[in-house]
């Protein structure tokens, strides 16, 4: 997409949420923003997920931002989340309830590439609908428990700050119930707005699946031949847009139709992340 977010007006950047909504994914190149800019912008789209002092990789300054970086902090710690090692398939709420989400969708702004630093989006309303009717009639008859598990999307250290938060029994991480075919929660999308659908398909955090209306539980083994289908059919290339980083891209990606990974940085990099819902594009 083709603006000067530095310049743009409210209006525009509603314009630009809207598209996020659309399409899942926008990308938009060549800008200087600063953090306050940046979460000024987000802001515009909708409000703004403010973790303060719980996210123990915020901004020095801003506990809207969190810093997605390999840089070691004084102490050898690292400074950002998921500092290391190649990142898989998954979104930014993987294992959270719908309710309690006020997340769904995410800026990235690269601030340091480091070396061929890649991301891809999948665009899940597209898979599900390329599917065939019947197809459609089996997913929409199920849900997935999504749990966390080690050494599937990220390989965590037990020192690791993040692998604490995802085995803390107390945190979201611990797993909930979501069904397979999936639309924007109530609330998330202003009133007027017509979602599409999409395969919620967080495969790295699925442990089993359940009928939603007579709660009968099946185990991965019992719906084999769907997980595989699945998962050949979603990671298709006609699915997938791979992004290469340039100093100053900003990517919009829509937390609930998309899913994202990355390849293991290399070099110095450093990207902000702003996670916010969509409340405002009600008055565009």
């Amino acid at each position: 997409m083709n603006i000067d977010l530095n310049n743009a007006t409210p209006f525009d950047i509603r314009k630009l949420g809207r598209k996020i909504i659309k399409d899942t994914l926008v990308i938009v190149r060549n800008q200087n923003l600063s953090p306050e800019r940046l979460i000024e912008i987000c802001n515009i789209i909708g409000d703004v997920d403010n973790r303060g002092q719980k996210n123990p990789f915020k901004h020095e300054q801003f506990d809207q931002i969190t810093k997605v970086t390999n840089e070691k902090l004084p102490n050898g710690e690292n400074a950002g989340l998921f500092a290391t090692e190649e990142l898989g398939w998954h979104s930014d709420i993987n294992t959270r309830e719908l309710s309690s989400i006020n997340d769904c969708c995410s800026a990235m702004y690269i601030v340091k590439t480091g070396e061929h630093s890649i991301t891809s989006f999948v665009n899940l309303a597209a898979a599900y609908s390329d599917l065939s009717y019947m197809r459609k009639l089996e997913v929409s008859k199920l849900e997935c428990w999504f749990e966390f598990k080690n050494n599937t999307f990220y390989n965590f250290e037990e020192t690791d700050r993040e692998y604490k938060s995802y085995i803390n029994p107390n945190s979201h991480h611990v797993g909930n119930w979501k069904p397979l075919v999936i639309e924007h929660p109530i609330g998330l999308i202003p009133n007027g707005y017509s979602a599409d659908k999409g395969l919620f398909w967080s495969h790295h955090f699925i442990r089993k699946f359940r009928d939603i209306e007579t709660k009968v539980e099946y185990s991965l083994e019992d719906k084999q031949e769907l997980f595989d289908f699945l998962m050949n059919h979603v990671f298709q290339e006609k699915y997938i847009y791979h992004h290469y980083w340039d100093t100053g891209d900003i990517v919009f990606s829509d937390q609930i139709l998309s899913l994202h990974k990355r390849t293991k940085p290399k070099g110095d990099r450093l990207l902000w992340r702003v996670g916010m819902n969509y409340r405002w594009l009600q008055w565009v």
